[in-house]
């Protein structure tokens, strides 16, 4: 995992680092040693275990997360501990090496650690959604599958990015072949990029931590409606990435909130107080205003604080679709292989137009439903189900342990799929991890049809020229695992067309508002998307009004909407 050795502060005189899910006070040493070649040097003893097990319920812990060196090939002792911990305690273990047959431990045991730090609250969710439901409860996982109810809580780490991976899966779906996907809700903002695939990476980090599962690759910030205006220790301008979540909320919410990004779009005409939620919950300008007065210097306007904070939101997205774009080397602003930015969930839209000119970019798709744009994913989403196992063989050896490894684990997710009712034959994807031996770094390529050690490492080369320009012949390769997903594909979402009756664009204008836009207040109509009639054209500046989200049109660009309701917008400049 490359990112493990990257800098992400090059520039921090005193970089941070992520703080640790579990402190060094509750870490708990066990005397299990096994070797390289599965032999056990140390064994716990009977009376060490009941000790430790003592030691554990006195913490008060409510799950447990354990690793042990080399467990990855040999989980037979480990998981053997694990069963012995759970018996003698009554607390749930998670067995590093049955969340990921992954030889490094470092991240191997983090993902325990995640898997105890989540089970608590998603399995006392799991169990109270299963006593509710009449049928069997699957769920979304990060890898853009459905995934059993059991595997999820066999596995919390699973579902971490549950959500955004919807989204995903909606914006392959939305017409374009090149699309860059911005997830902005309230505590984060969540961007992919899809050039006609769902893309997976086991290099995943949330706030730095590690996570080895395939994931669709996700890069998330914190930056949402509700993160946090401040300034640092420098004196410097800030936004998030700590939120003033639920509750309190925004200031905006009138419970008292601090001063948010929610607020500085509120009181720069962004939002319109009247309409949020449909009107249902009416926002306080008011304490918006007040909470960025008390958040701005002396010497700072209120008008320059809002123009800075949303300058600065701005930024922080754009720089995350850089990061997934440009910092790959992919230009999404190439003409003829330019890509569709398609915002959605509850904020996205209102500082989409402004990305997508920053990066050159001359559409952008707002979706009918932006903001349950997700859940939308969600219903086209396959049953996926992943198995994987350590090999650590040479390629030129490791033919029969490849052939063996899939036997078995083809075996093991078919019983799964017969557990779900399924009949249909899934389509299985098989992929093996492999490196140069005596390197940390591994590459991951789909297994040659070809099974012997010639193709294994002509694949192999051949993914590491493309990915580092040359290659080292002379070296053995070593297969460090094999992975195997099958598939049973989910059923499409036909989304009808809009209804055309009753729309006419006089009686679309609800209203005017005075938007803030290059520092300056310009007045703007608003129009209820509802009623505006397919094709005719807005311009901005607009605000386009929806029950759960609110599409901001900035000066020179305009928008229609197509049949589907879809708002395409023409972004000038």
């Amino acid at each position: 995992m490359e990112r493990l050795w990257e800098r992400s502060d090059l520039y921090a005189l005193s970089p941070s680092r992520p703080r640790p899910l579990v402190s060094s006070d509750e870490i708990y040493e066990i005397g299990l040693r096994l070797l390289s070649d599965g032999g056990i040097f140390y064994s716990p003893s009977e009376s060490e275990l009941t000790a430790l097990a003592e030691k554990l319920i006195e913490s008060g812990a409510k799950a447990i997360g354990l690793g042990i060196l080399h467990s990855a090939q040999y989980p037979e002792h480990e998981i053997g501990v694990a069963e012995k911990i759970e018996s003698l305690t009554g607390i749930r273990v998670f067995a590093s090496s049955s969340l990921a047959a992954f030889p490094r431990e470092y991240e191997r045991w983090g993902l325990a650690s995640l898997a105890a730090y989540l089970a608590p609250v998603l399995g006392k969710y799991l169990e109270e959604l299963s006593e509710r439901c009449q049928s069997r409860v699957a769920l979304m996982g990060s890898s853009g599958g459905l995934i059993p109810a059991r595997h999820a809580n066999a596995n919390p780490a699973s579902c971490v990015l549950s959500g955004p991976a919807g989204g995903a899966l909606a914006a392959m779906a939305s017409g374009r072949s090149r699309v860059l996907a911005l997830d902005m809700g309230g505590t984060s903002t969540d961007v992919t990029l899809l050039a006609g695939r769902i893309p997976r990476t086991r290099e995943s980090e949330i706030d730095g931590l590690p996570i080895p599962l395939p994931m669709i690759d996700i890069h998330t910030i914190g930056a949402g409606g509700g993160s946090i205006v401040h300034f640092d220790t420098g004196g410097m301008l800030a936004l998030g990435p700590k939120s003033a979540g639920a509750v309190p909320g925004p200031a905006c919410y009138g419970h008292g909130g601090p001063a948010t990004l929610s607020d500085a779009a509120l009181v720069a005409g962004r939002l319109i107080s009247g309409r949020f939620l449909d009107g249902a919950m009416p926002l306080d300008i008011l304490a918006s205003r007040n909470a960025l007065e008390s958040a701005r210097p002396a010497m700072m306007k209120v008008d320059e604080l809002i123009d800075g904070v949303i300058n600065l939101a701005c930024v922080h997205l754009t720089g995350a679709l850089r990061r997934i774009s440009v910092a790959r080397g992919i230009d999404p602003s190439i003409k003829d292989k330019m890509f569709t930015l398609v915002p959605f969930g509850g904020a996205g839209a209102l500082f989409a137009v402004e990305c997508a000119r920053e990066l050159g970019l001359s559409e952008v798709l707002h979706p009918r439903a932006a903001g349950v744009f997700s859940a939308i994913g969600l219903l086209t989403a396959p049953i996926a189900l992943e198995r994987e196992t350590a090999l650590l063989e040479s390629a030129m050896n490791a033919r029969d342990s490849i052939l063996s490894s899939l036997d078995r684990l083809k075996a093991e997710i078919a019983g799964d799929f017969t557990e779900l009712n399924q009949s249909v034959e899934p389509v299985f994807t098989t992929n093996v991890e492999a490196r140069y031996r005596g390197q940390t770094h591994s590459l991951e390529i789909a297994l040659p049809e070809r099974i012997d050690g010639d193709s294994l490492k002509r694949s192999f080369e051949a993914a590491y020229r493309e990915r580092y320009t040359y290659t080292h012949p002379d070296s053995d390769v070593e297969i460090v695992a094999i992975r195997l997903r099958g598939e049973i594909s989910g059923g499409e979402i036909e989304i009808d067309d809009i209804e055309t009756g009753n729309r006419n664009f006089e009686r679309s204008k609800i209203g005017d508002s005075t938007i803030r836009f290059d520092r300056k207040w310009m007045n703007a109509p608003i129009y209820e998307r509802k009623t505006v009639p397919i094709e005719s054209e807005i311009q901005g500046p607009a605000l386009i009004s929806e029950d759960f989200d609110t599409l901001v049109l900035p000066p020179d660009s305009s928008m229609h909407l197509d049949r589907k309701g879809n708002a395409i917008i023409t972004v000038n400049g």
